[in-house]
């Protein structure tokens, strides 16, 4: 979804204060605009776009360069200019190819405008020969392509370490525009985006009403992709990861990561959290060696003091102690994407602290004890307080806890098990300032539950607008009376489109449009299809 900002950059702000930069000055043999269908802040934060610059431009002949949704498009929902690339400011429509990184389903809805401020004609079938080779890929591809796929030439399902060079080698042959196409599909994980067979004649599941408002209305966004359908994707999967060591190409302070040089230490998860596809579309779980991971850890050391370490599950790392200490030996320190409750040892906190950690995030999900067993989360209310304490007592005097709503099995005991959870983590931060004389902070956050296709919750439902808004009002009446607490939750209005982008079929393709045409408007365009009322926040 797009992404406000305070002010339009034009590129040579940013390129200014980048470190890393790839600059060709040829016109490329292939030529590809790599585009992140977002702001440049949150494209240059993402660790996966970086890699696919690094990889299209290890071939000498092509030029990759890159593009990113026009700041003054954020601001103002229009924009006078053609759409360029950062590097040399090329028109888009002057590549070979428009590839497209997509890790977040929310912004399927900045595809059209990016595709009409560069000229490109939206659907597949309009496209002509003088036109590029529309491609996307990325988590939210792997997870469900058919809500943008109407708009797609090819797109690839996986991880692309080793299709990028493939991909390049296609594009360079002298073939017409749909022989290229053709031959991008013989790659494995790549397809042709006309020729998936049609959902029509599959049985699907429907949305229940509590996500779609209206079943009456002929338009109705009700159809929901199915799981056998998505089957018929198989990803690509590279055979060994340390032939692909996957760090941070470009620093920039223009980024949600600024101040930190990104290493990818793991990928995927092997939890098997139910609701979560990280653990089911990067199968499977996978570390890179210790050897490795110091070379880079020297290598990002050169551009930044800290290091940003990338992995689902971190703390399970075989030599994630020795890891730590090797940081700190070489004068730098490190921050953690992902800590889990149950991988916390005193020696892990003690070096957390010691990395400057003031601020720590852990993530109980469900609020009860029962409902965390079910999604796959092991460990109880106790070893959360346990951990909470510890992390205080080390001098880490802020935590966040992330929660989740409207999970599958959920009753009304779990949200008052939540309630008490996060009024026991409020005691335990109140014990311990007292002791040090510090008050910390204590964050709740709450989501809601978004079924993920590829995940076992698939078959889940979001719980709907108005019940969401309800249990988010409830548990701030119980719990922001005691104060020293803040409360945050995602607007319940945002996670039903997202719900409704996860699992759509190609009908969203008509959503998306009717989004566009109403120049961004969610709500306008959402009449359209169901009897949303205008007071929905």
């Amino acid at each position: 979804m797009i992404t406000n900002r305070k002010k339009a950059f034009r590129a040579k702000d940013y390129l200014a204060h980048e470190e890393g930069t790839i600059i060709k000055r040829h016109r490329g043999h292939p030529s590809i605009a790599l585009v992140y269908p977002n702001t440049y802040f949150l494209g240059m934060s993402n660790l996966g776009f970086q890699s696919l610059y690094a990889l299209f431009n290890e071939d000498d002949d092509c030029v990759c360069e890159r593009v990113f949704l026009p700041d003054d498009l954020v601001l103002d929902q229009q924009s006078s200019q053609t759409l360029c690339s950062l590097e040399n400011n090329r028109p888009v429509n002057d590549f070979d190819c428009v590839a497209l990184s997509i890790s977040f389903e929310n912004d399927y809805l900045n595809l059209l405008p990016i595709l009409n401020q560069a000229n490109v004609p939206f659907f597949a079938n309009e496209r002509g020969e003088d036109d590029p080779i529309v491609l996307a890929g990325g988590a939210a591809i792997t997870i469900n392509p058919e809500p943008i796929r109407p708009f797609l030439d090819v797109f690839f399902v996986g991880e692309a370490e080793e299709a990028a060079a493939e991909i390049v080698d296609v594009l360079r042959q002298d073939l017409k525009r749909d022989a290229k196409i053709q031959a991008l599909g013989k790659i494995e994980g790549v397809y042709i985006a006309s020729e998936v067979p049609d959902l029509n004649d599959q049985r699907i599941a429907h949305l229940p009403t509590s996500i779609c408002p209206s079943h009456k209305n002929k338009n109705s966004l009700e159809e929901r992709v199915s799981l056998a359908h998505l089957r018929q994707y198989k990803r690509r999967v590279p055979q060994d990861i340390n032939g692909f060591p996957i760090q941070s190409i470009i620093h920039t302070p223009y980024s949600e990561f600024g101040k930190l040089s990104l290493i990818e230490v793991q990928r995927g998860c092997g939890r098997g959290c139910k609701f979560c596809a990280e653990g089911f579309i990067y199968t499977p779980f996978r570390e890179r060696s210790f050897d490795l991971i110091q070379e880079q850890v020297l290598r990002a050391l050169k551009y930044r003091d800290k290091i940003g370490l990338i992995g689902a599950d971190l703390l399970v790392y075989p030599e994630i102690i020795e890891l730590f200490d090797f940081i700190h030996k070489n004068g730098g320190s490190f921050s953690p994407s992902s800590v889990r409750v149950d991988g916390m040892t005193p020696e892990i906190i003690k070096r957390l602290a010691e990395s400057g950690h003031k601020t720590m995030a852990i993530a109980p999900e469900a609020g009860s004890e029962e409902l965390r067993q079910k999604t796959n989360k092991k460990f109880d209310n106790a070893a959360i307080l346990d951990v909470i304490d510890q992390l205080l007592q080390a001098g880490i005097p802020n935590i966040k806890m992330y929660l989740m709503i409207g999970l599958p099995h959920e009753r009304p005991k779990d949200i008052d098990d939540m309630i008490e959870l996060v009024a026991n983590a409020r005691e335990v931060l109140l014990a311990n300032a007292k002791k040090s004389k510090r008050m910390g902070s204590l964050i709740m956050s709450i989501n809601p539950f978004i079924p993920k296709p590829r995940t076992p919750y698939q078959v889940g439902v979001f719980e709907g607008i108005d019940p969401i808004k309800e249990k988010v009002s409830y548990i701030k009446k119980q719990l922001l009376s005691k104060g020293s607490l803040r409360i945050y939750n995602e607007n319940p209005f945002y996670a039903y489109v997202q719900a409704l982008l996860s699992n759509g079929t190609t009908q969203m393709s008509e959503f998306l449009l009717e989004v566009y045409h109403n120049k961004g408007s969610l709500k306008r365009a959402l009449k359209k299809f169901t009897d949303l009322k205008e007071n929905v926040a």
